[in-house]
């Protein structure tokens, strides 16, 4: 770059930052460095201005607003008595109150001796907004002298300064800070307020407490008071640098403590900074084919530390304020400057560095495949061209990343992106935590052969990987799409069909529009089912439990069914893994729990109700503290209550679950492990878990009489129970055979169709009172 070039970029951009901090661009740097050198020279207050606040807790203590003036007068009378030398009220007496208020607070006015003065202040007024002086009432001012209390806000709206005086007709007004400090010098018609006084040292006291002679009198003997409203409701506030938001009579104490402490403070604004700015662009412009870019920073950087303390020490030391936002914004722009021309030495690396962060913001940096956004770009020249996306989920990695870690899991992952990018054509990306997308062109649209290649490519990504000394399992879920829509659409309707594939549990599912429409469905059943526990549509029903050697009743399971409005009876297997999916199963499994174990109580019977308790429920709640909850509410003994818990739920791990069980046994509930032999648990997990029950899941006991085979595996899982010291309980008995062959191998408790259905409270009730054998009282 040019000399004649840099000077008039140079130029060009110091006007235009001058324009910008001018038109107030630069105000709120200016003023957060304004509060800090007033930090910086902060002093505390003289202690001889107080201030009264009508506060919030004096409006609530008097408890009516507006106040009468004899408030104002006892108020007034009080401050006398306690030796105040002058009291200032900031508080609007214009217009009148009752003759009797006025005339109180006159005679107040009167027995202060001159000494109270009434606030007077400035407002547009009228048709045209022509500036109107609002005095005191004239009764009041007979007995007092006003006081002007304007303030003059700058263009971010904070109050820095005060109107010294103003001229009326009957001579002038003089501001209350003005009065009150009365010197001999000529003031500006505009006074500057000295915000480095610190307007959190100057006293206050709530008005209530001079009101009751609560008030310490030490603390108003010989001091200049201010009355005036600081209760947020009363929006007499101010913004002011350093301090924020404060009251009105605050705002007038520190104005009184700048004229106290002799310091008139002179704003110069923009022009030191300006005139420094413009000599130090004049420097480096001289000096720049001399100085390094890393020199330049550290000189700018230093001259910027020294322009602030030249700031602070010339107000500390000759009251004098300006503006340095302007020369630090001026700085930063000489220095992106000097940046800008250094900038075509380092083109070459830049654009590297461009390309890296491109490919990085396209490509996943643990697979190595396209991110989601890379593949819908680099898919983008295809057009509207026939295409398809498959979409390929790998199975249970949260459990895997929960159990292997990150590094295990990322590893596996990257193996599987090599191995489809390696055998597939067209696009492959990583577009979720688990899932993978393959895009590629196609002549037409065709099932069958999506069909096939989810086979093919299922069965190439699935088996076993060896990563990181782990030899892992995968397994993989695929949802397609296909046709002349763009790859963005065709994600879109890949991840439903892979949600359908889920539902229907299916190795693979291509998309068509009823599965948009199934998707619908489910959330609008979602929906339904949160206001059905509210709208009486769920109900608990009970199927008996039977002593297999008695026939005798001796417990009941407690089911849920949803009888909906429009839609009928909805099946538990429908509405339940919803529930678990949203995390709704806990409220209705905690409602099942008390509903079950309030009718249990109610019967005339000494039996034991059973409760299941979802997988989800353990992750999500705290399940032993929701069945005492039960016990309570119900008066239900413990020793009468079953939970159980599928074997499934030990793969969530097993420390956690025998914490549960213990926690549960605790309490005296007993513990029974449903559906065995269907989950994923291990023999040695069973003798450190502290259950009491086994439930034989009904799909080995609908198996027994098929062959020998099936009667070997309940026989075993009785046998099991029994050299463990647990009660064994079998589900789906459908036929007096497979009841007396349960009884015969040592079961000790059946349920299933054979001896009754699900049935209401009632009929429930009405069984356990006839106390008959089974299955003869069911059919009775």
């Amino acid at each position: 770059m040019g000399a004649a070039v840099r000077f008039g970029v140079t130029l060009a951009c110091l006007v235009l930052l001058y324009a910008l901090a001018a038109g107030g661009g630069l105000r709120s740097i200016d003023a957060g460095l304004r509060d800090v050198r007033l930090a910086l020279n902060a002093v505390p207050a003289s202690g001889s201005t107080v201030v009264v606040d009508i506060d919030s807790e004096s409006l609530a203590e008097i408890g009516v607003w507006p106040w009468p003036r004899s408030l104002y007068a006892q108020a007034l009378d009080r401050l006398v008595e306690a030796g105040a030398a002058e009291v200032a009220f900031d508080i609007d007496f214009s217009s009148a109150s009752t003759p009797a208020e006025d005339q109180q607070l006159a005679q107040a006015l009167e027995r202060a001796g001159g000494y109270a003065y009434l606030a007077a202040f400035q407002q547009l007024s009228g048709a045209e907004g022509e500036l109107a002086l609002s005095m005191p009432m004239a009764s009041l001012l007979e007995q007092a002298s006003p006081v002007l209390v304007n303030v003059f806000l700058d263009s971010s709206g904070q109050a820095r300064s005060f109107l010294s005086r103003v001229e009326t007709d009957q001579g002038e007004v003089r501001a209350l800070p003005v009065e009150l400090v009365p010197s001999g010098q000529a003031l500006p018609r505009s006074v500057n307020i000295d915000f480095s006084i610190d307007a959190r040292t100057i006293p206050r006291i709530p008005f209530a407490d001079v009101l009751a002679g609560r008030a310490d009198p030490t603390l108003l003997q010989g001091k200049q008071v201010i009355i005036g409203a600081s209760a947020i409701e009363l929006r007499d506030l101010f913004s002011i640098p350093r301090f924020g938001i404060v009251a009105g009579p605050v705002l007038q104490a520190v104005a009184v403590e700048t004229l106290k402490s002799g310091r008139i403070i002179t704003d110069l604004r923009l022009g030191p900074s300006a005139i420094a700015l413009v000599l130090m662009a004049l420097a480096l412009l001289f000096l720049r084919s001399r100085l390094r870019l890393w020199q330049i920073g550290l000189l700018a950087a230093g001259l910027g530390a020294v322009w602030e303390v030249a700031a602070l020490v010339t107000y500390r030391t000759m009251a004098v304020s300006f503006d340095t936002g302007f020369f630090h914004g001026g700085i930063v722009v000489l220095l992106v400057l000097a940046v800008v021309d250094e900038a075509f030495i380092q083109y070459r690396g830049r654009i590297a560095a461009l390309r890296r962060l491109s490919h990085l913001a396209r490509h996943d940096q643990t697979t190595g495949a396209l991110s989601r956004a890379g593949l819908i770009e680099a898919a983008a020249p295809w057009g509207f061209a026939p295409k398809a996306v498959i979409l390929v989920r790998v199975q249970r990695l949260n459990l895997l990343r929960a159990s292997l870690g990150h590094e295990v899991t990322d590893s596996l992952l990257h193996a599987i992106g090599e191995r489809l990018s390696g055998q597939v054509p067209g696009l492959v990306g990583y577009v979720a935590d688990d899932s993978f997308a393959w895009a590629y062109r196609l002549e037409r649209p065709d099932m069958a052969v999506m069909d096939e290649a989810c086979r093919s490519l299922s069965a190439r990504l699935g088996g076993i990987y060896d990563t990181i000394g782990h030899r892992i399992h995968v397994e993989v879920r695929c949802g397609y799409s296909a046709g002349p829509l763009s790859v963005d659409d065709l994600l879109n309707q890949a991840e439903t069909a892979l949600l359908q594939a889920d539902a229907e549990r299916a190795p693979f599912v291509g998309y068509s529009p009823t599965d948009q429409q199934r998707l619908e469905e489910r959330r609008q059943l979602d929906l339904d089912l949160r206001h059905a526990v509210e709208d009486g549509q769920l109900e608990v029903v009970f199927q008996p439990q039977i002593d297999l050697r008695t026939r005798t009743i001796v417990g009941a399971e407690a089911l849920l069914r949803w009888r909906h409005p429009q839609l009928g009876m909805i099946s538990p297997a429908q509405f339940i893994p919803l529930a678990e999916e949203t995390g709704l199963i806990v409220d209705l499994g905690r409602w099942i729990l008390e509903e079950a174990c309030s009718q249990a109580m109610a019967w005339p019977w000494e039996g034991r109700m059973s409760v299941n308790v979802s997988p989800v429920q353990l992750q999500l709640s705290d399940v032993p503290a929701m069945v005492a909850g039960a016990l309570v509410l119900s008066g239900l003994p413990p020793k009468r209550l079953d939970i159980e818990i599928t074997e499934s739920s030990l793969v969530a791990g097993i420390g956690g679950i025998i914490r549960t069980f213990a926690a549960l046994k605790g309490i005296g509930v007993d513990v029974a492990l449903d559906d065995f032999g269907t989950g994923y648990s291990s023999l040695s997990y069973l003798k450190d878990l502290p259950f009491d029950k086994l439930k034989i899941d009904q799909s080995f006991v609908r198996a027994m009489g098929d062959g020998a085979a099936g009667d070997v595996i309940v026989a075993s899982i009785i046998g099991l129970g029994r050299s463990l010291g647990k009660t064994t309980v079998a589900e789906g008995i459908e036929d007096e055979a497979a009841a007396s062959a349960l009884a015969a191998m040592g079961c000790s408790i059946g349920q299933g169709y054979y001896f009754g259905r699900p049935v209401d409270g009632p009929t429930m009730r009405a069984l356990v009172e006839t106390n008959l054998p089974l299955p003869q009282a069911a059919s009775a």
